[in-house]
């Protein structure tokens, strides 16, 4: 149930005030009213407050119209306030509805009077809600501003023609400009290097071709050219909306200095450490190459053909060089194998061949305690492993055997055809060729037996008998 209203009357006539708020309770028969004939009543009313409506006397004895609506602004009344009075000059009632009366009425037409009121009560409710409106959106900017000003990262906010409307202190001290010199400027002369202008304005148009009424953030690094024309490397995080119509791009850029440099000392490191590992490698694998003169080389050949192979099946960088350093001590394992056995001409007796085997198992349990990116225990641990089963140690088939593995033995069985054994002559690339097609399939992996192929038959790759370079 909707409260009574609530009628406030500014009036000095007692048979006036009396007809009037008779004719206000035919409309409202519940209302609350209350008279004020001067201005100590008027000034009582204003201390209790507690009204929806002010209905305003022009010809007060001691107080004017014009005060009267003063007071009620000051006391922020936001209800309507109508003139109800006798005669009246039309300019001295239009001059107090620019002050802030709603309407006028003349007492010899009160039938008007409710009907004002009502359009009154709703412009009130009206002007309420956009208050409220104005009143949130202000707090919404006012929070935004305190967000914008606070914000670590520089805030750039451009119009789609690339002009800047408004920098925020951290920017001011990324490039260290103020943003009374930045806004006005354009974005790609003032803060983008002239080596990327070109292409900030390419990605700009291609990002305003999005057809979406806010373009989803990108994020990019890149570089920013600060006041003293310095290059900074920057993260940015590039955002869009509509306001007023008209695109606007809001850039987060984040100054990455301290990150690029850490990259770059990791990298550094990484390298060192990469370097040092290939170095002690290329010398434990000398050390294997001392108890075993004939396969002198061996490893180094078998892991520039496994590089190549594995290359050539479109492994990345890192992958490529855990290969290259598992094919280089595959056969660490054979540093238990005693000399005599490792030097012998002619062919192993079963007892011999069986002892060889172990070397896969021993170059394993060597490897296995070492942390490395790559599973190069594995690789020497599985490198005579066939995919039907049939190899050893562990008689592993199929996926089971890594790709390594499966990339070192088709090297290993080249370039062991192809090189010079103590029971034996070197029987050619041919017939090392022809016996990765025969077990194509069915001992070896099919990929890396086509990869080795390709590098033979149509790419010319030459098995040499240079050393490993531990410099590239």
């Amino acid at each position: 149930m909707a409260a009574p209203l609530r009628i406030f009357h500014v009036e000095d006539d007692d048979k006036d005030a009396v007809l009037i708020e008779r004719i206000l309770r035919r409309r409202w028969p519940g209302l609350t009213y209350r008279n004020a004939k001067d201005r100590k009543a008027f000034q009582e009313a204003m201390n209790d407050g507690g009204f929806d409506v002010v209905l305003l006397d022009y010809h007060l004895p001691d107080i004017s119209p014009e005060n009267v609506v003063d007071a009620l602004k000051t006391s922020h009344f936001s209800g309507p306030v109508i003139i109800v009075s006798g005669i009246i000059e039309m300019t001295q009632a239009t001059a107090l509805i620019r002050a802030g009366a709603y309407d006028f009425v003349e007492k010899s037409n009160l039938d008007r009077l409710a009907p004002a009121i009502e359009r009154g009560l709703e412009h009130a409710v009206a002007n309420d809600q956009r208050d409220i409106a104005d009143n949130r959106r202000q707090e919404t900017e006012n929070r935004l501003r305190t967000i914008f000003e606070a914000e670590q990262d520089a805030l750039v906010v451009a119009g789609s023609d690339n002009i800047i409307k408004e920098f925020n202190p951290a920017a001011e001290r990324l490039f260290g400009i103020s943003a009374a010199e930045a806004v006005g400027n354009s974005v790609p002369e003032l803060l983008i290097p002239p080596s990327l202008r070109e292409r900030h304005m390419a990605a700009m148009n291609n990002y305003k071709s999005n057809n979406s009424p806010s373009g989803s953030p990108r994020t990019l690094e890149t570089e920013a050219l600060t006041a003293e024309g310095k290059l900074v490397p920057v993260e940015v995080l590039i955002s869009s909306t509509i306001e007023a119509s008209e695109r606007i791009f809001i850039a987060s850029v984040r100054d990455i200095s301290e990150r690029v440099e850490a990259a770059k000392a990791l990298a550094k490191s990484n390298r060192s450490i990469r370097q040092s590992l290939l170095s002690t490698i290329d010398v434990l694998t000398r050390t294997i190459e001392q108890r075993d003169p004939y396969t002198a080389g061996h490893q180094r050949r078998v892991a520039d053909l496994s590089v190549a192979i594995a290359k050539e099946l479109g492994l990345g960088d890192e992958d490529v060089l855990g290969i290259q350093m598992g094919a280089l001590i595959h056969d660490i394992g054979k540093i238990h194998i005693p000399g005599e056995i490792l030097t012998r001409p002619g062919r192993f007796s079963e007892a011999e061949f069986n002892l060889m085997k172990t070397h896969t198992t021993a170059g394993y349990d060597i490897i296995k305690g070492v942390e490395l990116p790559w599973p190069i225990a594995d690789m020497a641990y599985q490198h005579h492993e066939h995919l039907d089963g049939s190899g050893y140690p562990q008689g592993l088939k199929g996926d089971e055997i890594g790709l390594g593995a499966r990339i070192i033995a088709v090297a290993d069985i080249v370039e062991a055809i192809t090189a010079h054994r103590p029971y034996r002559p070197a029987l050619g690339l041919d017939r090392a060729l022809e016996e990765i097609r025969k077990f194509r399939g069915s001992k070896l992996d099919p990929d890396c037996v086509d990869a080795c192929l390709k590098l033979f038959t149509e790419m010319d790759f030459q098995l040499s008998a240079t050393t490993f370079d531990k410099s590239s």
